[in-house]
């Protein structure tokens, strides 16, 4: 069982004495703990629009997003999650958190699962950071058989009293995962894009230089081909022959010559 957590707001509810406070843990000290510390307080925000300004409030939480530095503060702020999980396991990327659980008796994984959400709950009170119960999902995963048996016998998942709803697809970083995991989304999202990128090469092939035209290819095939790539290894062949030609057409179309 896979579940994608959605974080309300948070960069923006970031508390700055536990930010500081986990800084401090991981070995900052003295001038860079200061710097750090200056940072993020005694600061100001107003709006400003047509020639007026409003009055300013005082920022006493959040981390400013768009800068290379708010990405890693806030990793920095979440690092610990993992220490609150006894069986999940975490993948995590900035604010896009997967916990997953796996287990083939049913009642101990539910008791388990229940445990979990327990300490997930905990550490988020802890930390000051909110559910978007509107946006996390979770994913029962396996084969058909499996599914079926489990359908009529899994309660509601609740979490900060938020019901969290079931699907049997979503996209996570990206890839299109389903619960059979046969990737047949993610051939159609990569062969959909690459069609897009053969009709602007047979475009381009005829007013660009072939070392421009290399660019192009890689930009728009080449970087769909290798995103996620080794997930596709564990799918089936007939699903990669419609990708599989339209890849050749798209290095025809660049290259010039019959592949």
């Amino acid at each position: 069982m896979n579940i994608f957590l959605d974080l309300k707001k948070a960069f923006d509810t970031v508390d700055h004495t536990i930010l500081l406070s986990k800084l401090r843990e991981y070995g900052a000290e003295g001038t860079s703990l200061s710097w750090f510390t200056s940072y993020l307080t005694n600061r100001e925000q107003f709006c400003y629009f047509d020639g007026s300004s409003s009055s300013k409030s005082s920022i006493k939480c959040g981390i400013p997003q768009g800068s290379c530095l708010g990405p890693l503060l806030f990793i920095l702020y979440i690092n610990d999650f993992e220490n609150c999980l006894k069986r999940m396991n975490p993948n995590m990327y900035a604010d896009d958190t997967c916990v997953n659980i796996a287990s083939d008796n049913l009642k101990e994984l539910l008791t388990d699962l229940e445990n979990e959400l327990e300490n997930i709950s905990n550490w988020m009170r802890t930390n000051k950071l909110s559910l978007n119960a509107s946006k996390s999902e979770y994913m029962v995963i396996g084969h058909r058989q499996q599914l079926n048996r489990v359908d009529d016998d899994l309660p509601d998942l609740v979490l900060n009293n938020e019901v969290i709803k079931r699907v049997d697809k979503t996209k996570y970083l990206g890839i299109n995962i389903d619960e059979s995991l046969n990737w047949k989304e993610q051939y159609k999202t990569i062969k959909n894009k690459l069609k897009g990128g053969l009709s602007s090469l047979r475009k381009l092939k005829t007013i660009l230089p072939q070392k421009k035209l290399d660019q192009v290819y890689k930009a728009l095939f080449e970087s769909h081909l290798r995103y996620g790539d080794i997930v596709l290894e564990f799918s089936s062949q007939h699903q990669a022959v419609p990708t599989a030609a339209t890849t050749d057409k798209g290095k025809e179309a660049n290259c010039g010559c019959q592949v």
